[in-house]
């Protein structure tokens, strides 16, 4: 658990976000991370703000609310469906940032810049973004056959 600091204008711009959610739920069936963790309502947008919310009222963050946040791809589908406007991706950037600089204010790692372990993405992030270093794709398909999808296109 780390003690969160209301005093930073991030807190203040990411809660100002926050409050205009009005729990219609239009979000999660566009999320892809929502889907791909089963369905479960925690890894959907709307939990997510809702943790946000918890977490910068009660000023502290538990690693279950690192996990949802890192869940979150930041494909930003579930801004497009929002009846508020609330920009949900910008939020879980902004919510990230604030846990790592909080972290790094409180924990003082010992490797300058290194962010504590409960605060690394999880580990279905870690496979991703190893094949887009490889692969330069998420899917792990050769780099060579980026563009074979145009030839089935153009028929």
């Amino acid at each position: 658990m780390i003690k969160m600091s209301l005093e930073d204008n991030l807190a203040d711009e990411i809660m100002e976000k926050v409050q205009r959610c009005i729990r219609c739920g239009f979000c999660i069936y566009v999320c892809p991370s929502w889907r791909m963790h089963g369905y479960m309502e925690y890894y959907g947008p709307r939990a997510r703000i809702s943790l946000v919310r918890e977490l910068l009222n009660e000023g502290r963050a538990y690693s279950t609310y690192v996990d949802s946040l890192y869940s979150c791809m930041a494909c930003r589908r579930c801004e497009i469906e929002c009846p508020t406007g609330i920009e949900i991706g910008e939020v879980v950037v902004q919510a990230r940032r604030l846990l790592r600089k909080t972290a790094l204010q409180h924990d003082r790692p010992a490797e300058f810049g290194r962010v504590p372990k409960y605060l690394e993405p999880p580990h279905p992030h870690n496979r991703l973004a190893s094949l887009i270093k490889q692969c330069h794709n998420p899917y792990g398909e050769p780099h060579e056959n980026r563009f074979a999808w145009l030839k089935t296109r153009r028929g």
